[in-house]
């Protein structure tokens, strides 16, 4: 009698099951992403500050202009113009060349499809997966912005897919490492892989990507430029989620920040150095690289933290309770953390938590999904 009550006790929490995961992976996201995109669409007339200040560029270079502010901090404070190395003006050209509601709306649909297409493209099968990322702030961000991390997902989501490619690969992480200067530790992970020719790709159509465009806009603009990005990052470092702002909120002083940081730098890019070389290097070097990309970059947003989409789709092929830790991210929603050592501790410690627990080796039934590479000239 106790086993055919046990099991009818199971029976009835299996039912029940599924209509609360339906709930919450499902119906839920749908909500809030609709939610977001009428916000956005509706309340604020489809203004997005990061895809407003791009496609502002992308129309300046089609006119030949420069499409950099003034190189005061008073300016750049603003966040109205491009910032981006100019390969992301030309990226976006496709969306100034057509009216700004409709290119709003092209881009917002982009956005929402290349999370889902990252994760299917490394080897996600798991549907509850796909659902909770659009619980993730992060994301729910990028929407409200205009950012471009869904789409850096997707790009860097290539490149491990097509690892084996060294042409496919250099050209994807020379795109990913254009449009974000600050996704430049993945260039190292072919290199600590010995992958001399998708690595010397990489190098080389990093560089051209980078250099190039400048071309058409003058020297003077890339001379430039250098200083730009140093005023923005005097701007915007102090207040953003980066690993400078954590040390300076622990009392260091912003030399002794900066040491700190480089110092970290050394150390994460000599351990992935030595996880490449170990089991399953692969995907542990990858995932370093990305973690080193947000614990490194002088201006961090909490929209960046999307990136954490990968390593757990490479490490946690089916729903875990690692896919639940970007939701902490939900008390810390500002894009900003002004120096708020709680909100730093929040941002940079949920990045931390997800890399070290997706950088641990796992066993090869649990990597077989996530670990296959399409074949090709190495």
């Amino acid at each position: 009698m106790a086993s055919g009550v046990a099991a009818r006790i199971g029976s009835l929490l299996e039912r029940e099951r599924k209509p609360l995961a339906v709930a919450f992976f499902v119906q839920t996201p749908i909500i809030c992403v609709a939610f977001t995109v009428w916000f956005v669409a509706v309340h604020r007339g489809w203004a997005m500050q990061d895809f407003m200040a791009v496609r502002s560029g992308a129309e300046d270079v089609l006119r030949g202009a420069s499409p950099y502010p003034a190189a005061t901090a008073a300016t750049v404070a603003k966040a109205s113009s491009l910032v981006y190395p100019p390969f992301t003006a030309y990226a976006f050209v496709p969306f100034a060349l057509v009216p700004y509601t409709l290119g709003a709306c092209a881009y917002v649909v982009l956005l929402l499809a290349s999370v889902p297409a990252a994760l299917w493209l490394i080897g996600v099968r798991d549907w509850r997966c796909y659902g909770v990322v659009f619980l993730w702030a992060p994301l729910l961000a990028c929407l409200r912005v205009g950012a471009l991390g869904p789409v850096l997902v997707l790009l860097a989501a290539g490149a491990w897919r097509y690892r084996d490619r060294a042409i496919v690969t250099g050209l994807l992480l020379a795109a990913v490492i254009s449009l974000k200067l600050f996704l430049w530790p993945l260039a190292f992970w072919p290199l600590a892989m010995r992958r001399w020719r998708a690595s010397a790709a990489t190098l080389a159509l990093t560089a051209a990507a980078l250099l190039v465009p400048f071309a058409p806009l003058g020297m003077h603009v890339a001379r430039t430029y250098p200083h730009l990005l140093r005023v923005l990052d005097s701007v915007f470092g102090p207040i953003s989620f980066s690993s400078v702002a954590l040390f300076e909120a622990l009392g260091a002083s912003p030399h002794a920040a900066t040491a700190g940081v480089v110092c970290l730098g050394a150390l994460l890019l000599g351990l992935l150095a030595v996880l490449a070389g170990g089991a399953d290097g692969d995907r542990r070097a990858f995932i370093l690289g990305l973690g080193a990309s947000l614990l490194l970059s002088p201006i961090v947003w909490t929209h960046y933290y999307v990136l954490l989409a990968l390593p757990l789709a490479l490490a946690r092929p089916r729903l875990t309770r690692a896919w639940l830790i970007p939701l902490v991210l939900w008390t810390a929603p500002a894009l900003e953390a002004h120096g708020s050592l709680r909100l730093l501790l929040t941002g940079i410690g949920v990045a931390v938590a997800v890399s070290v627990v997706c950088v641990r080796p796992i066993g090869a039934g649990r990597s077989t999904v996530a670990s296959a590479a399409v074949p090709g000239a190495g």
